[in-house]
């Protein structure tokens, strides 16, 4: 087994998870959410939205699909992780805790308070 160190962002990295085929690995610092190839270590895309505190994130199988969600807003936010692009904002009642991708990356399960 290799380990392979990132680049630490300017804040300290609050949030981390790794697609469960350990290709893709997202840290998120303050509002900024950054997408690596696990086995170099190379940055693949910078992804940010309107997330100050991130809560919670994950990234599907390949790193086809990131999501984060933010303690500061009711929202989730699904980018795709090819292009670095958001693809949809999901709106919640209350600003979410945690949430869990489903191993197939198609559907998630969140909690708030």
């Amino acid at each position: 087994e290799s380990l392979v160190e990132v680049p630490q962002p300017a804040d300290w990295v609050r949030s981390l998870a790794i697609s469960p085929c350990g290709a893709r690995l997202v840290t998120a610092a303050l509002g900024t959410i950054f997408l690596w190839d696990a086995r170099t270590g190379q940055q693949l895309h910078r992804l940010e939205g309107q997330l100050a505190v991130i809560s919670s994130i994950a990234v599907s199988e390949g790193g086809r699909s990131v999501v984060a969600a933010g303690i500061d807003a009711p929202m989730i936010h699904v980018w795709d992780g090819v292009t670095g692009r958001l693809e949809r904002t999901l709106l919640m009642d209350k600003p979410v805790v945690e949430f869990h991708l489903l191993a197939e990356g198609s559907r998630l399960v969140a909690a708030s308070d």
